[in-house]
C-alpha cells in the first residue's frame, strides 16, 4: 500500500465517512500541508503563523475557500484593509502581495527581469513581453478544453468578451471545433471523405 503524502486531505478525513460538507476539512488540510511545506523550507513558526492568520482573515473576509478565490477578491481585501477605522499602511498592504519564500516582495521589475532572462536563454523573439504569458495561458486553457467560465475566472475577468480578446487559438483547434460541431449536427451524414 502506498503511504499518503503529508498534508493529504485523506489523512485529515476519517476512512469510510462521507462528509456532508467536506470543504472545511479540505481547507484545513490544505493549510496544514502548506504550513508543513513552509517548515520544510526552514521557515520559523514566527514566520508561518502570521501567514496562516492572514490566510484565515482572507478566508473570513471573502466567505470563500482558497480554491474559489479570484484576483478581484484579493483587491477587495486590500481595499477593505486600507479603509475603515484602523487602515493599514500602504507598505503593509504591499507585503500581502506576491511574496517569495524568503519573505521578499517580488516587484514587477524583478519579475520582468526574470522573464527577459528566460526569454533570452530560450532564444525567443525580443518583442515578447511578460504580458504574452497571459495570452498563452488563456489560449492553452481553452485549447485543452477547460470551460470558458473557468478560464474567465482564472484570469479575473468580469466579462467573457475580455477573455476572448486574449485568446489566440490555432487554426487546428478551430478546425477541430468546426468538425465536432458538424458531426453533432449532421450525425451519420458527416463524412470528411
Amino acid at each position: 500500500m502506498v503511504a499518503e503524502a503529508p498534508g493529504s486531505v485523506r489523512l485529515a478525513l476519517a476512512p469510510n465517512v462521507v462528509l456532508l460538507n467536506p470543504e472545511p476539512a479540505v481547507s484545513s488540510a490544505m493549510k496544514e500541508g502548506w504550513a508543513r511545506q513552509q517548515s520544510a523550507r526552514f521557515l520559523q513558526a514566527s514566520t508561518i503563523q502570521p501567514r496562516l492568520r492572514l490566510i484565515q482573515r482572507f478566508e473570513d473576509f471573502t466567505g470563500l475557500y482558497p480554491w474559489q478565490w479570484t484576483p478581484a477578491d484579493g483587491e477587495a481585501f486590500i481595499v477593505h484593509l486600507r479603509s475603515g477605522a484602523k487602515p493599514i499602511q500602504l507598505s503593509t498592504a504591499r507585503s500581502y502581495e506576491v511574496v517569495t519564500e524568503r519573505v521578499g516582495r517580488m516587484s514587477p521589475r524583478s519579475i520582468n527581469e526574470a522573464f527577459v532572462t528566460a526569454r533570452q536563454d530560450a532564444g525567443l523573439d525580443e518583442d515578447l513581453d511578460l504580458h504574452c504569458l497571459r495570452h498563452s495561458y488563456i489560449t492553452h486553457l481553452t485549447e485543452f478544453g477547460y470551460p470558458a467560465r473557468f478560464v474567465q475566472e482564472q484570469v479575473g475577468h468580469t466579462h467573457a468578451s475580455t477573455t476572448a480578446i486574449y485568446m489566440g487559438v490555432s487554426d487546428e483547434y478551430r478546425n477541430q471545433l468546426l468538425e465536432a460541431s458538424l458531426k453533432r449536427r449532421l450525425g451519420d451524414d458527416w463524412d470528411l471523405k
